[in-house]
């Protein structure tokens, strides 16, 4: 269910400097962490056009995120996100094996998208209807620049969706 120390070597060197960045002294704070409005939630219905609560195959939602960092004197930092999911097995589930995938993406200060990793999460959910806590735990490696903050940059976590899912997730939200 739980995955530890899941390595996520994002490819952030894009903020590869020559020296070195934290000497003794507080830790600087983590980039900042939120979950994307639109794919904080997954319903997986069956194949076919049904779209009723018979058709679900699983339903789940990101309960909360958390992280830490961990900063040497190289310019490096270690973030360990810590993701909390809440699942239910639906009516239409063929086992009761839960399977959904969500991101971790990092952007720049101007928002634009520097990293995306998609993780792969399976559990075993047991009865219809029962919601499962789950728990993933991934940890990104960045390398920044000396003369960067880490609060100029964010990390995004969503369900990696289908343009049907993210379209009725919008649907949902803003009805009509």
């Amino acid at each position: 269910m739980a995955r530890a120390g899941r390595a996520a070597a994002l490819g952030f060197a894009a903020f590869v400097g020559g020296c070195s960045l934290f000497g003794k002294g507080p830790q600087p704070p983590c980039p900042s962490l939120a979950v994307v409005e639109d794919a904080g939630r997954l319903v997986d219905f069956r194949p076919g056009p049904g779209r009723d609560l018979t058709d679900v195959r699983l339903e789940a939602e990101i309960a909360d995120v958390s992280q830490t960092c961990e900063y040497d004197a190289d310019g490096f930092v270690d973030t360990n996100i810590v993701v909390d999911f809440v699942a239910a097995r639906g009516p239409a589930a063929d086992s009761a094996i839960g399977r959904l995938s969500y991101f971790v993406a990092l952007t720049d200060p101007a928002g634009a998208i520097l990293a995306k990793e998609v993780f792969p999460v399976e559990a075993e959910l047991g009865d219809i209807g029962i919601r499962r806590r789950l728990r993933d735990e991934v940890t990104q490696h960045i390398v920044f620049a000396p003369a960067r903050d880490a609060r100029d940059f964010k990390s995004f976590i969503g369900f990696q969706l289908t343009p049907e899912q993210l379209d009725d997730n919008r649907h949902q939200r803003h009805p009509g």
